[in-house]
């Protein structure tokens, strides 16, 4: 459902997300971390039942809930986090000569 969902994103993230439910239940999600509201119709028109962002303006959760699509917004840090430590390791591994530090966000060469 989309109560159990949000509550779902909310545990992976942890955080309390703001979200707005949407009219069906989730079976396929887009997804944009960071500030990603300027998406929503691509999110509906790729078939999204939910869409899981950040930074959402009050209209933008608005709009969603009168589409029918479940809108999370899951905070700009808590859905950008999540891909550093993938996105440094497959850099590391296509350049072994740079170590990636991802605890000050620079790279030391």
């Amino acid at each position: 459902t989309p109560d159990d969902f949000a509550k779902f994103v909310g545990n992976k993230l942890g955080i309390i997300p703001r979200y707005c439910v949407g009219d069906r239940q989730i079976k396929h999600i887009a997804v944009c971390g960071g500030s990603g509201g300027d998406f929503l119709d691509d999110a509906i028109n790729a078939g999204a039942d939910a869409f899981v962002t950040a930074d959402i303006k009050h209209h933008i959760l608005l709009e969603a809930a009168h589409r029918g699509i479940t809108l999370i917004d899951g905070g700009h840090f808590a859905t950008e986090d999540t891909v550093i430590e993938p996105l440094k390791s497959l850099l590391q591994g296509k350049f072994p000569e740079i170590l990636f530090k991802t605890n000050h966000f620079s790279v030391i060469r």
